[in-house]
């Protein structure tokens, strides 16, 4: 209060001097008022980690430590939707070919985003070995060019309860894969893998893989999956998701899966399942009960490409009827149909009676052909069947046969002798 009053003071005395010196006056308490109000800040903002190492201290606010080039941005910042305080490492952009500053990490680091660099393999203890990071909740390395995680990657993690690794180039086959690449997130609650899978490896073949490390790595705490965007045409394996039994949301949006299949039982927690943007034309029977035997489940079909057809009528009966919450059941259109005034026609608006599917040339061939199938079999049949009541009777056919025609030979006899008699007479 003493600097305060007396950088007003100075202004008055120069105000004395007449209105010319208004301006200056003013000026000299704005600057008297920045140094006296700032500089506490600044001095308190150094004192509050003089417990840290020299090598990971920012002398301050919005300043990292060297290894970092200068590239970067290290302070407390308001973060999250709540805006609160949060002190964050920030190198978005900064094109970096390796991770070597990381080890460097300021110890108050809350969150730290990495970002938008080219860095294909990221080495053993990114963190450093000797700091302890127990503020650290929050790790974003998305865009990153990632190819291979090593299980020792991350240590000194275990307070980390989200971890991004969106958009990167991930390999999870052969020799790339490591299962216990996450194993050192004990309190992990979200993980996000949206397109963080490379597009040369087909789906099919790293998905086996992919639930090797989910299931390895023991993410009993895990809450929120994310794996969008991964061209996953289908989890054949309805036991994939088993490993994480506090799951209460998956994303599996913006993939090419047709159906979608998940042990229910397993996830007592579940509360969305998110199948948007995916090439779902309609939902089986199978999957329908999966779905409705979960309590206050929410699923996500918007986006998909349904059919409005025969195909389709499970799936309708059940929209009016189902206790799950169906995200924007309304707004879910029609795409193909057999009826051309379906297209685009909201499901809600499409009858029952609309529900039907062409009778096509192949299907008419398929039955035509059905139809000589089964004539030719019952043909053949009667056949055998005749056969052996021939055979079978064959000593009263061959009476009956000989009793039928033994006057009629007899006649033809007679008939010769009449012919020769007549010839010798001749």
């Amino acid at each position: 209060m003493q600097t305060h009053s007396s950088a007003f003071t100075m202004a008055t005395l120069h105000i004395e001097g007449g209105p010319r010196n208004l301006l200056q006056a003013l000026g000299l308490a704005t600057v008297t008022l920045f140094l006296s109000g700032a500089w506490p800040f600044v001095y308190s903002e150094v004192t509050e980690v003089k417990n840290v190492s020299p090598s990971h201290k920012s002398r301050f606010p919005s300043v990292c430590p060297a290894e970092f080039q200068g590239k970067c941005l290290c302070g407390e910042v308001p973060y999250g939707p709540e805006g609160k305080l949060t002190y964050v490492t920030n190198c978005t952009n900064t094109n970096f070919h390796d991770a070597v500053m990381l080890k460097e990490l300021p110890l108050e680091t809350e969150v730290l985003i990495f970002t938008g660099n080219r860095i294909p393999d990221l080495p053993f203890n990114v963190f450093g070995t000797a700091a302890m990071y127990n503020r650290l909740n929050t790790i974003d390395m998305s865009n990153n060019h990632i190819q291979s995680i090593k299980g020792k990657t991350f240590h000194h993690v275990k307070f980390v309860k989200k971890l991004v690794l969106n958009d990167n180039d991930l390999y999870i086959v052969s020799k790339d894969r490591h299962s216990r690449m996450f194993s050192n997130f004990n309190h992990l609650d979200e993980l996000h893998l949206k397109n963080a899978f490379t597009e040369k490896v087909a789906s099919s073949d790293y998905l086996n893989n992919l639930e090797d490390v989910l299931q390895k790595s023991q993410l009993d705490n895990l809450r929120i999956l994310n794996l969008e965007q991964n061209e996953l045409s289908s989890i054949l394996n309805g036991n994939f998701f088993c490993s994480m039994p506090s799951l209460t949301e998956i994303y599996v949006g913006g993939n090419r899966m047709t159906d979608f299949r998940f042990n229910s039982t397993c996830l007592p927690r579940l509360e969305l399942v998110d199948l948007s943007r995916n090439e779902i034309s309609c939902l089986k029977n199978s999957t329908i009960h999966l779905l409705d035997a979960v309590p206050g489940l929410e699923v996500n079909l918007t986006g998909n490409p349904f059919e409005c057809d025969c195909h389709l009528t499970d799936m309708y009966r059940w929209l009016a009827t189902t206790k799950t919450r169906v995200t924007d059941k309304e707004r879910l259109q029609c795409v193909n149909r057999f009826h051309p005034q379906n297209v685009w026609k909201l499901i809600k608006h499409v009858t029952l009676y609309d529900l039907e599917c062409p009778l096509k040339k192949t299907d008419f061939h398929d039955h035509l052909s059905a139809a000589y199938v089964v004539m030719v079999l019952i043909i053949v049949i009667c056949m055998i069947m005749v056969s052996l009541l021939v055979y079978r009777h064959r000593q009263a056919i061959y009476v009956f046969a000989r009793s039928w025609f033994q006057p009629i030979r007899n006649k033809m006899k007679y008939s010769s002798l009449d012919k020769r008699e007549a010839e010798m007479e001749v």
